[in-house]
């Protein structure tokens, strides 16, 4: 008897503890599928946005690039032939159009190297707060901080040799108008003339990289350097 007793007590606590894993194990579930939910979001969130950016690589990139080399393979009407190199080879042996440009493209080069060690030194002696350097500092930040529209048609108005333009002006006060040349129109000044006007407007912006890098460095690690005996080139 007092085993069926024991067994009639028994019953109800294993009905609540059946019911008690019932429940857990529903809230497992539920909590389960909502993590798979999320990730489903997360992933087709980052899907959406790598896609534009992958179709932006494959198409403005890659196939314009295979297609370059493809062209190169290729005439006009889109025969495969070799002749392209062969007129390649020919221009630069006579000095044609693709040698010219060319060099004008070797020349531009050079000319971003030479801003760009200019502009180093500059922004070295501002960083030092040398006598005059907040001058230059506004003297060379201004074509970075114009518009380069502006800066174009101020250029453009300074080498003039209109009664309005400068150079103009200055050759005619001289009595030297009939010597007054077209920059821009004489092909053996023109190239030199842009050359001149990036110099010129290339300053700034390299000036204001250079000397925000070179105000980020920590004087402790300046100070260390000096210890060590380090010079103004180190």
């Amino acid at each position: 008897m007092n085993v069926f007793y024991k067994n009639a007590q028994a019953q109800p606590e294993t009905a609540v503890s059946a019911a008690a894993c019932g429940k857990n194990g529903g809230k497992n579930a539920g909590a389960a599928d909502a993590k798979k939910a999320l990730k489903r979001k997360q992933t087709a969130f980052l899907i959406a946005m790598l896609t534009v950016p992958v179709l932006h690589w494959l198409i403005f990139w890659l196939y314009v690039n295979v297609s370059s080399i493809l062209l190169a393979f290729q005439t006009k009407q889109g025969v495969w032939t070799l002749n392209n190199f062969s007129t390649l080879f020919h221009e630069f042996q006579t000095g044609g159009t693709i040698a010219v440009a060319l060099k004008n493209t070797l020349r531009y080069f050079c000319n971003n190297l030479l801003i760009m060690a200019i502009a180093l030194a500059i922004s070295y002696f501002m960083y030092r707060g040398l006598k005059g350097s907040k001058a230059f500092r506004i003297i060379f930040y201004l074509p970075g901080i114009i518009s380069s529209v502006a800066l174009t048609t101020v250029f453009a108005e300074f080498i003039s040799s209109s009664e309005t333009g400068a150079y103009g002006t200055v050759m005619r006060l001289l009595g030297k108008q009939d010597e007054m040349r077209q920059f821009l129109a004489d092909s053996s000044l023109a190239t030199k003339t842009i050359l001149f006007y990036c110099v010129w407007t290339g300053f700034g912006t390299n000036i204001l990289l250079f000397t925000g890098a070179m105000r980020r460095i920590p004087v402790s690690l300046i100070e260390s350097a000096q210890l060590d005996g380090c010079g103004m080139l180190r």
